[in-house]
């Protein structure tokens, strides 16, 4: 960045002055080159950097082709097929797929049949709660929408519910959280508050893959999970591994994902006002149903479902659970008297078990 001029002179021909010396270096600081030089080296950097942002930008892009209308590709098989069958556990709630058969397919009302049949296990083998008050009873609503959900508050209650449930619960339990962000919130909540300790001293704690163990006996586990994550689905909890599945909140999806907002808005634009937000409630319901759906696997099994949250009282919530669910949910009940309809539902299951296995030794 500096630059240096050097001068050589002969001893012989310097003056006087100078004849002791044999060389005379003379440097000149060129201010000038300096600042020019300065000046040139900061519109390098700023090219290169530019250079970098448009690499990073061109890296970082990513193009998604979205399907908006699958009920188009729907209406193709329904032109070609005398007869279509759709089947599936955790079809509800059906309204979207009844209105795109009608409105896009054509299909006449009186060609669409709707049929639902009820499970294979009797009432007694189900006991499915609604929370929707805190542990402080009617003075704390418990209601977890999104912007609240992470307050010290609603974690605290939480956490002194699922306490106060597990352990009434026999062997296994599955707590499905809305999203991962909510749950790490609430296990660092659970660390700081000291109910951590508490929990397992009731059931070992684990949280999605990541297990946290405890050498103390406890009667069963209970597992943490994210409804849509990898142990909502395709896994059975039947029997001793989920006795009881708890729903913590409900799992809508973040609205402000691009995908979202343009499948939204393109409802809203061909199916009518308002039949976007229809959808965004849909998906909704469908991943709790699918989450719940992990309790009873098979005719002889039995479990309790508690869905803590006060919006699942609201009939266009519980109007779409499925049919063999919400039959037999007792809506708005408060912590003490779920505590004690949990606890009659296990002591009946295990004198069940132990009058049959009387029976069967005779």
């Amino acid at each position: 960045m500096i630059g240096f001029r050097f001068s050589v002179f002969d001893a012989g021909t310097a003056p006087d002055w100078l004849k002791a010396h044999k060389l005379k270096m003379e440097a000149e600081v060129e201010l000038e080159q300096v600042e020019e030089l300065t000046e040139q080296r900061r519109k390098v950097e700023q090219k290169l950097e530019m250079v970098r942002q448009r690499q990073k930008m061109i890296i970082d892009v990513r193009l998604r082709f979205l399907l908006l209308n699958p009920a188009a590709r729907l209406g193709e098989l329904v032109a070609q097929a005398r007869t279509l069958i759709l089947l599936g556990g955790t079809m509800r709630p059906t309204d979207q797929l009844i209105d795109a058969l009608r409105r896009v397919c054509a299909v006449p009302d009186q060609r669409i049949v709707q049929f639902t049949c009820g499970h294979v296990i009797d009432d007694k083998q189900l006991i499915a709660l609604q929370i929707g008050n805190g542990p402080d009873g009617s003075a704390q609503q418990l209601n977890l929408h999104f912007a609240a959900r992470c307050s010290p508050p609603a974690l605290t209650a939480v956490a002194q519910c699922l306490l106060a449930l597990l352990r009434l619960v026999p062997n296994g339990a599955v707590a499905f959280f809305p999203s991962y962000a909510f749950l790490s919130s609430f296990v660092q909540h659970l660390r700081t508050s000291g109910h951590w300790e508490q929990l397992q001293r009731v059931k070992r704690v684990h949280v999605e893959a990541k297990a946290e163990t405890n050498d103390g006996p406890q009667p069963g586990a209970v597992l943490f999970a994210v409804v849509g994550g990898k142990l909502s689905e395709g896994i059975n909890f039947s029997d001793e591994l989920g006795r009881c599945v708890l729903m913590v909140g409900l799992p809508y999806p973040n609205r402000n994902s691009a995908e979202l907002r343009e499948r939204i808005r393109y409802l809203d634009e061909h199916s009518g006002p308002g039949a976007g937000t229809r959808f965004y409630e849909q998906l909704c319901l469908q991943a709790i149903n699918q989450a719940i759906g992990r309790a009873i696997r098979h005719r002889a099994d039995h479990a309790a479902i508690v869905l803590l949250d006060e919006r699942y009282a609201r009939e266009t919530i519980a109007g779409g659970l499925p049919g063999w669910i919400r039959q037999r949910l007792t809506r708005a009940v408060a912590l003490p008297e779920a505590l004690q309809r949990l606890e009659r539902f296990f002591r009946a299951q295990s004198d069940g078990k132990a009058k049959a296995a009387g029976e069967n030794a005779s």
